[in-house]
């Protein structure tokens, strides 16, 4: 698993600061990626973005975007939309993204 290139977290003609705000985040993100994963790898039937954040502790971490970590692994092909939604805690319908064979194999190479 890859970890989040800064440079796409910031703008090429953003401030000095998001930059390095940018090279901070990213330091976050391959830990957090690796939780989320670990937790689709747990639950085959697939989770929500949001009971992906529940279950990783996530979700009650303050300024935490799981959600963008979540869309970075179905980018990298190691989850994937299914067909399914569940209703989120708001009752509007959420995607449902499962675990690729790809992330199946990455989990287990940790």
């Amino acid at each position: 698993m890859r970890p989040t290139h800064p440079g796409r977290m910031a703008r090429l003609l953003d401030t000095a600061t998001s930059h390095q705000a940018a090279q901070a985040a990213s330091k976050r993100t391959l830990p957090q990626k690796k939780r989320l994963l670990i937790a689709y790898y747990l639950n085959p039937n697939g989770l929500t973005d949001e009971e992906a954040g529940d279950i990783t502790g996530l979700a009650q971490m303050p300024k935490c975007c799981y959600w963008k970590r979540c869309s970075e692994l179905e980018q990298e092909g190691l989850i994937m939309r299914t067909l399914l939604t569940r209703d989120g805690v708001t009752g509007n319908a959420m995607m449902v993204r499962a675990i690729t064979n790809k992330g199946i194999k990455e989990v287990e190479g940790l």
